[in-house]
């Protein structure tokens, strides 16, 4: 299998322009680092041509489903995403505050892992929820390349899973640790992932660029939940990787 973790923190700039995701690809113990421009198959298979349908799986830093007491169809949410103009904090603050009617929602995965809900406004929340309007409106414009296994239980040989990831928890489970250092992921892969096979032009790169250290980190969980975790009932809400693992005291979103 080769999995695909993109990180979404800062996913736009200043002007509320989408910016290149940070993306890190792992096949068998190698693993690539790169920027991709739009999340989308064919900016994703311009960086990464090995990406392919059957034998790749994305894990992506945003939310994908939504609370069941909203009675919305999520692919229906995604299409309304066209609706508003641009990618930045205004447009995805309108865009929830219209879905929810202005109330706070929560997932039960949220409340189980006490990660942020993206209908949270205050504190502004840059990374969850513009992070995941962007992530939403660009699926939107191509909504039949992927599926999203654990909504509703969408499936297609022909479509790229796209799972829900959670770096803050990915780091907590995979290396017992409660905050994320990219200084001290090498010395971390060293005595948890042994066989990972990385020069030292990749451990600098991730050690300039925190977003290049959680894709890493969603890669490796991709790697050792996405399989065991397939047993869960799908729902309209989605849920999180690795989340069965988690306990009550989760770091934040």
């Amino acid at each position: 299998m080769i999995y695909l973790g993109i990180d979404q923190t800062g996913a736009v700039d200043s002007k509320g322009r989408p910016k290149p995701l940070s993306a890190c690809l792992l096949d068998g113990k190698n693993f690539e680092l790169k920027f991709i421009k739009c999340f989308d198959l064919g900016s994703i298979q311009a960086v990464f041509p090995q990406l392919n349908p059957i034998q790749g799986v994305i894990g992506v830093d945003c939310v994908l489903g939504l609370p069941r007491a909203l009675k919305l169809d999520w692919r229906e949410a995604l299409k309304k995403t066209l609706e508003q103009e641009g990618y930045g904090r205004i447009s995805a603050k309108n865009y929830f505050r219209q879905l929810g009617q202005g109330k706070l929602y929560h997932r039960e995965v949220e409340l189980q892992c006490q990660a942020n809900s993206v209908f949270q406004e205050l504190p502004f929340q840059k990374n969850i929820q513009t992070g995941t309007f962007r992530f939403w409106k660009e699926m939107a414009q191509n909504p039949d390349w992927f599926y999203a296994p654990w909504v509703l239980g969408e499936q297609g040989l022909s479509r790229v899973p796209v799972i829900e990831g959670y770096p803050s928890l990915a780091w907590k489970l995979l290396f017992q640790v409660r905050s994320r250092s990219p200084q001290k992921l090498s010395l971390l892969l060293r005595e948890f992932e042994p066989e990972l096979d990385w020069s030292p032009s990749q451990q600098n790169e991730v050690e300039r660029n925190p977003n290049f250290a959680d894709a890493l980190v969603l890669a490796l969980a991709l790697k050792r939940y996405w399989f065991p975790r397939m047993d869960l009932k799908p729902s309209v809400e989605g849920w999180i990787l690795g989340a069965v693992q988690s306990g009550p005291q989760s770091p934040s979103r």
